[in-house]
């Protein structure tokens, strides 16, 4: 039996090791995630030459303990998604999310094909799906996050971003769900019917969950309600077939304000709850994200094709988004600057990678790939945005270098507030 002296000695050691390497990436004026992905790179390779390892029964109580941090951080997503929820018609940023959609999604489909004969565990069909939809994704919260420092949240551009960032990561969940319901290497099972499941889900959350959440909140419910909401769905999601991450992105649309609720009221949002705990825990997930990076993997065919990703994923994202805006009407500096904003991946995409990896969509050397295309396009955001013509709108954006769900730079929280 495992020691709790060992667990938290473990647990300790991550924690400081993830908070230094966060440090010194920041110092270098990128995210804290590239230097904790590192950290677990690191850690792995280091492991490898310890003549003593850890203790087997170790990883899985770390495992577990950073995804809790998971359900957090996804809980955050879902309720940043449901709060900026189209204030226009969709019909007046359909060629924005167009841009931001189709582009990405197809460059990602062709390049899986030809991948899929070395790197596809299992089904060729959920490879190209996964691998499309990454290519999709756009860190919402890093976004919203951007556009909240310079005040331009309710601003046509940051209207038109927050809402083609929306559409995308709904597009890119709603394709991971129906591949973590179906497929037949992610240890649930694989039984096609697990997706009819979702439907009464769906409707209970919704139609059943909502109203008497809300009815419950404006009685003066504690937030521990949330909080055991949130497991309960993250528990049903994953007893169903799906992943328990999907549960708390729901969890987090279901229980997020009303657009008309007062500050007051939002502030009952159990985000303050949770925020604390998330901020602890995620840099430990994002250390375990890096420590399924398998170095021995690495040779010259995957360099080529980690490149080949990296250009793909750039090349999608940024030239429809591009292409997308200027169709709109956008000048070439707007719409370069809508491109750079949205080709950010940030920590979203390394949860949607980390997920598909423990469903068997993918194998370890095209996690490794897109790892490094998520940390790219991540690391690029601030670079592009500072190199902007002068005058461009929007064009020096602050660009957060901690993108955890630590503490709110503002004088009134929002629970939304999670950085992705």
């Amino acid at each position: 039996m495992l020691e709790p002296a060992a667990f938290l000695a473990a647990f300790a050691t991550l924690i400081a090791l993830a908070n230094l390497f966060g440090a010194l990436a920041a110092r270098v004026g990128q995210p804290r995630v590239i230097g904790e992905i590192l950290c677990g790179a690191l850690l792995t390779g280091l492991a490898a030459c310890l003549p003593h390892r850890p203790p087997d029964e170790l990883a899985p109580l770390i495992d577990a303990t950073a995804q809790l941090g998971l359900v957090i951080f996804l809980y955050g997503v879902g309720s940043e998604l449901a709060r900026s929820r189209a204030t226009e018609r969709a019909s007046s940023v359909v060629k924005h999310v167009a841009g931001a959609t189709v582009p990405p999604f197809g460059l990602g489909a062709l390049l899986a094909v030809g991948l899929a004969p070395r790197h596809a565990p299992g089904s060729t069909a959920s490879f190209v799906l996964f691998i499309a939809g990454a290519m999709s994704v756009t860190a919402l919260p890093v976004l919203a996050r951007i556009l909240d420092d310079r005040s331009m949240t309710s601003s046509p551009a940051g209207t038109r971003a927050l809402q083609a960032a929306t559409f995308t990561d709904a597009i890119a969940w709603t394709m991971l769900a129906v591949i973590a319901a179906t497929t037949t290497t992610g240890g649930h099972g694989g039984s096609p019917w697990r997706l009819v499941l979702g439907a009464p889900y769906l409707v209970i959350m919704f139609a059943v969950v909502r109203p008497l959440y809300r009815l419950h909140l404006r009685r003066g419910a504690r937030q521990y309600t949330a909080v055991a909401i949130v497991c309960a769905s993250s528990a049903a999601t994953e007893w169903t077939g799906w992943h328990f991450a999907l549960g708390a992105l729901i969890a987090g649309l279901v229980l997020a304000p009303p657009s008309t609720a007062d500050p007051g009221r939002r502030e009952q949002a159990p985000l303050r709850l949770l925020r604390p705990v998330g901020a602890l825990l995620m840099p430990l997930y994002f250390v375990r994200a890096g420590q399924q990076i398998d170095l021995s993997d690495v040779d010259v065919r995957l360099a080529g094709e980690t490149v080949a990703v990296v250009i793909a994923a750039v090349a999608g994202k940024m030239g429809g988004c591009y292409l997308g805006a200027r169709w709109s009407g956008q000048c070439p500096r707007a719409a370069m600057t809508f491109a750079a904003l949205m080709n950010t991946r940030g920590l979203t995409e390394i949860v949607f990678l980390t997920i598909g990896l423990r469903l068997g969509a993918i194998d370890t050397g095209i996690y490794a790939a897109m790892i490094v295309m998520a940390m790219v396009t991540t690391a690029m955001t601030g670079v592009l945005l500072n190199r902007l013509p002068p005058g461009a709108p929007d064009a020096h954006l602050p660009v957060p270098s901690d993108h955890h769900p630590q503490e709110n730079h503002g004088t009134n929280p929002e629970p939304g507030n999670f950085q992705a």
